[in-house]
């Protein structure tokens, strides 16, 4: 692993060299020229109020509306209802601060833009005169160990106070006895009696409720309270809690409305993203990605972004949010900004996690004895009723007819091949950042190592990445930012997962078989098991050995890089010139030795690069005068990416040990595609702002891409939303109840451009002909696409209303959002008169809608300087139905692994489940007799529905059983904290969806008894006294042979599930011990990930299917396809459960 990690970083660090040294000319340089910021004071700054009477609180907001000022004050302290009478409705901040003084026993003073607030006792107080003063001195921190500049340090009850310096520390003359009172904007103050101390160090705790939340939209950022739209927001934080390799993994149940299904247990597999529902058949599903305004739309590239490095994630789910992205946002959008310095001396971080994993779950199979009286039972049945001789011995029989004399005692062995297939496995962790700066100038970076084992044999994934981010104000004109971000990762598999892959055909071995013990025949490459062929039982050997024995290897090196210069033209106008690059690339090797290759080495390698560059130029303004708010932005953007792919394979190397493809007598599968697309854009958005309670915004955009018909390829894209801030109407204000109560309501229209490239174009394709008299065969081409210049988006409209509340000074806060997206112009399949030459051709003919509700509760349930306790829920339902469909509305029935059971029609969801539903088991002659019969059943087989009542059961009886995507989901969070201890736990879970599990139904049959069988056939019908579970036939069941069984619901589950996600238990060694060896901060903890799953599913994952993909593929897939199916589990790898210990170190 060192090798590794050394060959790593000296491939990285080159590219990142000159853009290091570049920043580090660009730090200093800008140290040295910068002049300190100018802050106005309070009695040169004029306001206007609203009326000579006013609320604390009131006040407090109106001049915060009009000025740069910001309060700092302790909410539970000060007297909501308490009104305060102005002379004047004009005056400077200083006059009016007299005035409220003299009423109130409030206290202000001015450090910079902040407005320190204090309650203060006007009660005469003795004093002994002949008190000696003493010196107080320390340091104020954050609870990451960072200091806190100009916090603020005051005697209560006095009038004497200071400031901390640059680094956090302060010194403080006072009397003996006094109390001193910590505070920080955005800070719970903290209180102490010094006694007789001389040092006292504090570590203050953030107050969510007193912080001016600022959320990250597109192309700027707004106040929380101000927002219009449909936003959810989730913090770094909060990300970093998870122990997983891949920061859209930890957005999984965090989000109301955000669907995050990790569909494989393989190590740094991409999960499945839906945010409000599916809108596309067809198309892709996958949101847009936005990463420090970088626009992504390979999700893989978000797998090598470093956890530690986010700063917020926002998802702007609703049209009025997102229509600024315009063509690409119909699936949402998903904002990832990453940290950025502060000002401050140097911050050196290191965080450490180490953990073992296992399988969260196994499938449960016959055991040895029971699979023993199975194959007895069914081989005697299928021997006699072929004509066979009962009394004939085992060696006059054929192998796969024998009984094993052992099988009728039940002496055998009891294999679980699942233990040759999973394993305990190993994941680590590992970040240095670095941060500070000075006032002008900041800088932010960060190294990140990541090694995950993975708990199915022969796979691993492992990531190295860095990241430096600096902003620097070089004069007050103008601003320069670059970020650069590089990462490099290898994932290794052994063809393990899906259909006719490694696992799933292992799991062919029953527990009668041994599958580690076999050997060679003498032509090198066939398996044996003496066992297993004499008696002609299912036998993977070889799968077995190629999980040990094969690497796939995905790497996958990729750059990040963005650039900005904001011009402050003048007081609120900045007009900004950003560029962004993006190069990844993904090389693939399969190489195998002669038993892997079939009796001759075999190696197949393909690579691909991608390069992608945006140009954006953007004026913004912000204006306030008195209660009006304005703001605006126009903007222009232009993108391009260019790809290449190319493979090949070889055959014929000289030994295993040569496989490159130059060692190769053959060359074959040559391919090579090269892809191009571009898009154009100009945007608009304006807000408006009266009093802070009636807000609108509205925004367009208009694209032009590449990729969509002549006749269509510019698209609008507009959006309007309003909101009325109730609470802050006069006669809600000083609510002591109501904190917090605003109104939302949004309409816009949103575009899907991923439809890939070139699909409106006539093609050609490879064709062959026989010509002449000679009938000479030649190659050349002929039209393979019919050209569609009317192709065009996808499109959107989604109409939002929400309502956000708070309560008690928002220690409860309540957002509730109702939703209505309509999808049109869906691109489905179109059949073409055959005179065009071509049978179809792709049309936007459908439409699909979804409807939900979302739910998002936070609260502050206890606050003490010992003990807090919050909690976050979140809530969200989707419905999710089909509105129209192609040529006469005919449905889409589709399926995989020979069975029709996905249906996709109007009136119901995509890919609903369309099957024969069971009825029970037929328990003896007189119900065969009543019916109804599909084909020749009889006691002991399963009983389908008559749907329609005609007697009999044919196609016109199957119906809709289910559908493959969750309608509901949630996610619960309590955090706690004792002095130095913290808690946390998080539960998750989703439902309202069904799974078919084409896995088990392979395993599932009476005809594959040879092989492996599914638990339940320890339950199965024997007689109508021993009816079983009353689901399951007898073993010579004709309805597990005659073709039925693949589109009958027996393997039909309900996907309901919760989990135990994370519980972390961390302890902070206090500062006493921390400071002689002078370490700010220093958490240790443990956590446990996936701890506890309740499901009735009988896969290996519940979240194991989303979306179709290839019939011999798992449901490692995250689009669709028209000839795919929705829901099948064909597979999948389970998820990991993870036991970690971890250390957070910061200097």
């Amino acid at each position: 692993m060192k090798k590794k990690l050394l060959k790593t970083i000296m491939i990285l660090s080159k590219g990142f060299l000159y853009g290091l040294v570049f920043q580090m000319l660009v730090v200093n340089f800008t140290s040295v020229i910068q002049a300190k910021g100018q802050y106005k004071s309070i009695e040169e700054v004029e306001v206007t109020l609203s009326g000579n009477k006013l609320g604390v609180f009131t006040f407090f907001e109106e001049v915060k509306r009009q000025t740069s000022f910001r309060f700092s004050y302790d909410k539970k302290s000060l007297n909501r209802s308490k009104a305060i009478s102005f002379s004047s409705t004009n005056g400077t901040v200083e006059d009016f601060l007299i005035e409220v003084s003299h009423q109130s026993n409030l206290f202000f003073r001015q450090f910079n833009n902040t407005i320190d607030v204090k309650m203060v006792n006007r009660e005469i107080v003795i004093k002994d005169q002949f008190l000696d003063p003493i010196t107080i001195s320390g340091t104020v921190k954050d609870a990451t160990g960072e200091p806190l500049p100009g916090a603020t340090i005051s005697v209560m009850g006095g009038n004497k106070g200071t400031v901390t310096g640059i680094d956090g520390t302060y010194s403080i003359e006072v009397e003996t006895g006094v109390t001193l009172v910590f505070s920080y904007i955005g800070f719970q103050n903290q209180s102490f009696d010094i006694g007789n101390q001389t040092t006292i160090d504090v570590t203050l705790l953030e107050d969510e409720s007193s912080l001016e939340e600022v959320v990250v939209v597109g192309y700027g950022t707004v106040n929380k309270r101000d927002l219009t739209s449909a936003i959810s927001q989730v913090s770094g934080k909060e990300i970093e809690s998870r122990f997983t390799s891949r920061i859209d993994e930890a957005l999984q149940g965090k989000l109301a409305g955000v669907s995050v299904q990790q569909t494989s247990g393989l190590p740094g597999a991409a999960p499945v993203i839906r945010i409000r529902g599916t809108s596309s058949i067809t198309e892709g599903n996958q949101p847009l990605w936005v990463v420090d305004g970088m626009p992504i739309e390979d999700a893989n590239i978000i797998a090598n972004i470093n956890m530690s490095d986010a700063e917020s994630v926002e998802v702007l789910k609703d049209a009025a949010a997102a229509a600024i992205y315009g063509s690409r946002a119909s699936n949402g959008v998903v904002i990832i900004t990453t940290k950025k310095g502060k000002s401050g001396k140097p911050n050196i971080s290191y965080n450490m996690r180490y953990g073992i994993q296992e399988p969260e779950k196994l499938v449960d199979f016959v055991s040895g004895p029971e699979h023993a009286e199975i194959l007895a039972e069914w081989r005697s049945w299928r021997w006699e009723s072929t004509g066979g001789d009962p009394n004939l011995p085992n060696a006059s029989r054929p192998a796969n007819m024998r009984i094993d004399p052992n099988w009728l005692t039940g002496d055998v062995p009891d294999h679980n091949i699942q233990d040759l297939l999973f394993q305990t496995a190993t994941i680590q962790n590992h970040n240095v950042s670095l941060s500070g700066g000075s006032d002008n100038t900041t800088y932010f970076m960060s190294l990140d190592y990541m090694d995950q084992e993975g708990i199915a044999v022969g796979t691993s994934f492992e990531r190295f990445s860095l990241r430096t981010n600096i902003e620097s104000r070089v004069t007050d004109l103008i601003t320069i930012g670059l970020n650069m971000a590089g990462s490099t990762s290898t994932q290794i598999d052994a063809n393990s997962e899906g259909k006719d892959r490694n696992i799933n055909v292992s799991l062919r071995n029953g527990a009668l078989v041994d599958a580690s013990d076999y050997y060679f025949l003498d032509n090198g490459f066939l398996f044996r098991n003496d066992y297993s062929f004499e008696y002609g039982l299912g036998n993977s050997s070889k799968s077995v050995y190629e999980l040990n024995n094969l690497q796939q290897k995905f790497t996958r090196p990729q750059a990040l890089i963005n650039t900005h210069i904001d011009f402050n033209l003048i007081d609120g106008l900045v007009f900004k010139v950003a560029g962004y690059y993006r190069y990844n690339s993904l090389k693939f090797s399969d190489r195998r030795d002669a038993i892997l290759g079939g009796g001759n080495p075999v190696a197949s390698i393909s690579n691909e690069y991608q390069s992608n560059w945006t140009l954006e130029s953007t004026l913004n303004y912000n204006k306030k005068i008195g209660k009006h708010a304005f703001t605006g932005l126009l903007g222009y953007s232009s993108q391009k990416d260019y790809s290449e792919f190319s493979s090949l394979s070889g055959r014929g190397f000289p030994n295993d040990l040569s496989l490159t493809l130059n060692n190769a007598s053959e060359i074959s599968n040559w391919n090579e595609n090269i892809n191009e697309w571009s898009l154009i854009s100009m945007f608009a958005r304006a807000t408006y702002g009266y009093d802070s309670r009636y807000l609108v915004t509205a925004s367009t955009r208009r694209d032009g891409s590449s990729r969509f018909g002549t006749n269509n390829k510019w698209g609008l894209f507009p959006s309007v939303s309003a909101a009325w801030n109730i609470s802050n109407e006069t006669f809600l204000r000083d609510n002591s109840i109501i904190s917090n109560l605003k109104l939302r309501a949004s309409y816009g229209k949103t575009g899907n451009n991923r439809i890939g490239n070139y699909r409106h174009y006539a093609t050609l394709a490879n064709a062959n002909a026989v010509l002449g008299s000679g009938e000479v065969l030649v190659s050349g081409l002929t039209p393979g696409g019919f050209e569609n210049r009317d192709l065009t988006w996808e499109r959107t409209a989604t109409t939002n209303i929400g309502i956000d509340l708070g309560f008690f000074s928002d220690r409860i806060n309540l957002s509730i959002d109702a939703y209505e997206a309509l999808t049109d112009d869906l691109l489905l399949s179109t059949p073409l008169p055959l005179t065009t030459g071509f049978s179809s051709t792709i049309l936007n003919v459908g439409d699909v809608s979804n409807k939900g509700i979302e739910i998002e509760l936070n609260t502050r349930n206890i606050t003490t300087s010992d003990f807090q306790w919050s909690t976050t829920f979140n809530y969200s339902f989707n419905k999710n139905e089909v509105l129209k469909m192609g040529q006469n509305d005919a449905p889409i029935i589709d399926g995989e692994w020979y069975s029709r059971v996905s249906y996709t029609g109007v009136g119901e969801a995509i890919g609903s489940f369309y099957m024969w539903e069971a009825d029970g088991i037929f328990q003896n002659e007189a119900e065969v007799e009543a019916g109804p019969i599909f084909k020749d059943e009889g006691v002991g087989d399963v009983r389908f529905k008559d749907q329609d009542g005609d007697g009999d059961v044919d196609e016109d009886d199957r119906k809709i059983v289910g559908q493959p995507m969750p309608k509901w989901q949630f996610g619960l969070t309590n955090n706690l904290s004792y002095k130095d201890f913290d808690f946390s736990i998080f539960i998750n879970g989703s439902g309202g969806h069904q799974i078919y599990n084409a896995q088990a139904r392979y395993y599932d049959r009476a005809s594959a008894a040879d092989g492996n069988l599914m638990s339940r056939w320890a339950d199965r019908w024997r007689s109508e006294a021993n009816p079983g579970d009353g689901i399951t036939p007898k073993i010579s069941s004709t309805t597990g042979t005659n073709g039925t069984d693949e589109e009958q619901d027996a393997w039909l589950y309900d996907a309901d599930w919760w989990r135990i996600k994370n519980i972390t238990l961390g302890y902070n060694l206090p500062e006493t011990l921390l400071s002689k060896i002078k370490v700010s901060r220093l958490r240790v903890y443990v956590s446990a990930d996936n701890l506890f799953l309740n499901t009735d599913y009988v896969g290996y994952n519940t979240e194991g299917v989303f979306a179709p993909g290839a019939a011999n593929r798992g449901a490692n897939q995250t689009e669709a396809s028209a000839s795919g199916s929705w829901g099948y589990d064909f597979g999948t790898l389970p998820l990991p459960r993870t036991f970690a210990v971890g250390l957070n170190l910061t200097f």
